[in-house]
């Protein structure tokens, strides 16, 4: 076991993986050789070699050719550059994987950003936002609980994307993208791509392609108050303003408008008692975003809209 500031490096044989299970921020990164190199602050413990139990921020150096397993950690986590399979499990936090050929995730609360995973990704429950740049192979996601922000990145013919969510879903895509499969909306469908559905006011489709190869793979079912579905190159402004006044509205009650800038009631300058209040309130609304976006309740990018929003 060691504690405190501590570096250290050791060979990784054939087929051997790395174990990660971290209380704290952990970064991964892909690199060209056989060593692992751990960086990290806090106590550490190795089981194995290649199994590591640390309380504290961590980086690891890790050889693109080995699996990694990240188990029962809370992030935020990062893991780029990968030629093999990552798997994530019982894992809070926001999560963001680049460049990775495979990703398993099994229990997750937290956001999740995908970027130019290669082969596979395959999420079994997760609650929190997931958002993918540049579609794999296959992207299958169930018991998703959040919204799903898919952007495919050139052409998508040939890959499959299956999809159960309790939440939103836009899928960006080219106009002359040909569909394959089923999408089910429970609130809204809106489809702009060469295989628009005559019905604009239906709330499920099926297309069946000539040539399966030569179209986007689909299986989508959004359920919930929200469970609408959205393909093709870019969706309308309303659809996008429409999801923010029901998260945004909904976080606002929950901190209690705290961070909001406070009046005087005679309507003149705040004491500095008030101020100083003012600034304790916001400091303790800070915390509570960024707790919201370490449980997945909220993204990134709507913590700092809602910041925003306190401010005023």
């Amino acid at each position: 076991m060691a504690i405190g500031v501590f570096r250290s490096q050791w060979p990784l044989k054939a087929g051997e993986g790395v174990v990660l299970q971290v209380n704290g921020p952990l970064k991964v990164q892909g690199v060209d050789d056989d060593l692992v190199t751990i960086n990290a602050v806090g106590q550490s413990q190795a089981s194995k070699p290649a199994q590591w139990r640390i309380q504290g921020p961590s980086a690891f150096d890790v050889p693109r050719w080995a699996p990694v397993e990240v188990l029962r950690t809370a992030g935020p986590v990062s893991v780029v550059g990968l030629d093999s399979r990552l798997h994530i499990s019982q894992v809070s936090g926001p999560v963001d994987v680049r460049d990775v050929d495979e990703v398993d995730v099994n229990g997750l609360q937290g956001p999740l950003r995908l970027k130019g995973v290669r082969r596979a990704a395959v999420i079994r429950e997760m609650r929190g936002a997931l958002k993918v740049e540049g579609l794999p192979q296959t992207l299958q996601a169930e018991n998703l609980h959040g919204t799903a922000s898919l952007v495919a990145v050139g052409t998508p013919a040939g890959k499959r994307v299956v999809l159960h969510v309790r939440g939103a879903v836009a899928l960006l895509v080219p106009a002359e993208t040909r569909l394959h499969g089923r999408v089910q909306a429970s609130s809204r469908l809106l489809v702009e791509t060469a295989d628009a559905p005559p019905d604009a006011e239906a709330l499920e489709a099926a297309w069946e392609a000539d040539d399966p190869s030569q179209a986007l793979e689909v299986d989508i079912v959004a359920q919930g108050p929200d469970g609408r579905v959205y393909i093709g190159p870019q969706p309308p402004k309303d659809w996008v303003a429409s999801q923010a006044p029901s998260w945004l509205q909904t976080l606002l009650g929950l901190l209690g408008g705290r961070g909001r800038k406070a009046e005087t009631q005679t309507g003149g300058t705040p004491s500095a008692e008030s101020e100083t209040e003012m600034a304790d309130n916001m400091a303790e609304a800070r915390q509570r975003v960024l707790r919201l976006v370490a449980e997945g309740k909220v993204t990134a990018e709507e913590a700092e809209q809602l910041l925003e929003a306190l401010e005023r």
